[in-house]
């Protein structure tokens, strides 16, 4: 089974997200300290620019709530890369018991901002459902290789070139093999 390149890049720009996305709440919770520490009012000497206590307030309010916001989408871009980066190299099988997984952590790429993480999720997810076409194309291949193996085993038991436990014993090996 070949690594799903999408879903490898689609973990790695969530990663960077995630990243990104830290060091805004720290700046944000950085700001919002020195709004209530009182060191902001201390970077304008012009008395024309000096903030009230309350619109200082309003500003940290403001920020505090903005960094939580980011911690969320923080949280959510965690989340969308190990879903990426775990499923990128199973198989069409086993994504497929998890597809509502992988189709969340895409929805959740579009809600981050991380709008080329989404659109190379949906394309891994092409690529997952390609594989498990061609799969299942193989697997009708085999279907129809194991009857016709079956038919021609019959044919040699009838003939009476085998005796019934051989034929037995024959067709329980070829059904195992699948």
């Amino acid at each position: 089974m070949k690594k799903n390149v999408w879903f490898l890049v689609c973990g790695i720009l969530s990663i960077i997200e995630a990243v990104a996305m830290g060091l805004m709440t720290v700046i944000f919770f950085v700001f919002s300290s020195m709004i209530k520490s009182g060191d902001f009012n201390d970077l304008f000497t012009d008395p024309q620019y000096t903030l009230t206590q309350q619109e200082l307030d309003m500003m940290a309010s403001m920020l505090n709530g903005m960094a939580i916001f980011m911690l969320i989408m923080l949280a959510v871009a965690i989340f969308c890369a190990v879903v990426y980066l775990k499923y990128r190299s199973k198989t069409p099988q086993e994504i497929k018991t998890k597809s509502g997984l992988i189709l969340t952590a895409i929805v959740l790429s579009f809600f981050v901002g991380g709008i080329l993480v989404g659109i190379f999720g949906v394309l891994g997810y092409n690529k997952v459902n390609e594989e498990k076409t061609e799969t299942f194309v193989a697997g009708e291949s085999s279907s129809n290789d194991l009857k016709s193996k079956l038919d021609e085993l019959n044919k040699v038991k009838e003939a009476g070139m085998i005796s019934e436990e051989e034929y037995a014993k024959k067709r329980e090996d070829l059904i195992n093999k699948l």
